[in-house]
């Protein structure tokens, strides 16, 4: 099986090695027969929310599908099959692994979102305007005010707008994990 382990906002390819000791926590886990055999795979993300920006210019969750994932299942011996993958992200990558399944419900079978970064119509048009420029003018365009932000590419990219335009059966066959705590905004 492949986890890819998805980092969050500010942060790279090595930040679940350097900031959370995934590593020995993985090594402490097989060593104790509590955790079977895995390929890890952190990429990076690097503020992308893991999706493709508004002009296409950083295609971030083609880059995943069609590239990265094919190229680990033809590098190593995976499970090439949607039971064999599963994505594991924390804020920023919380949200990018809900969005990459959501998106492409066949090629994953489980996902685990800690703390996502997910936010309703509400939330994301009432950021104040530094916080909006700062986290994610790059990801949904520069200079959007408001309810300018509320557009089609937020709407491509809203896990709210997702589910509720597919087919919600298509979801019931991933293996959902999504945790938050109490005081997290």
């Amino acid at each position: 099986p492949v986890i890819y382990l998805l980092h969050g906002f500010g942060g790279d390819h090595t930040s679940w090695i350097n900031r959370c000791g995934i590593d020995d926590l993985i090594d402490s886990l097989q060593a104790d027969g509590g955790l079977m055999d895995c390929i890890y795979v952190l990429p990076n993300a690097w503020k992308s929310y893991y999706v493709n920006n508004y002009d296409s210019s950083v295609r971030y969750s083609d880059f995943f599908i069609s590239e990265l994932v094919p190229f680990i299942d033809s590098a190593y011996r995976t499970l090439d099959d949607k039971a064999g993958r599963a994505l594991l992200g924390l804020s920023m990558g919380g949200y990018g692994g809900i969005m990459l399944a959501l998106q492409h419900p066949d090629y994953f079978g489980t996902v685990v979102a800690f703390s996502a970064a997910v936010r309703t119509d509400e939330q994301f048009s009432a950021l104040p305007q530094g916080r909006y420029e700062i986290f994610f003018s790059s990801v949904y365009g520069p200079g959007l005010n408001e309810m300018e932000r509320i557009n089609c590419h937020w709407k491509m990219n809203s896990p709210f707008y997702l589910v509720d335009s597919a087919n919600a059966a298509q979801y019931k066959k991933i293996n959902w994990y999504i945790d938050c705590g109490l005081s997290d905004p």
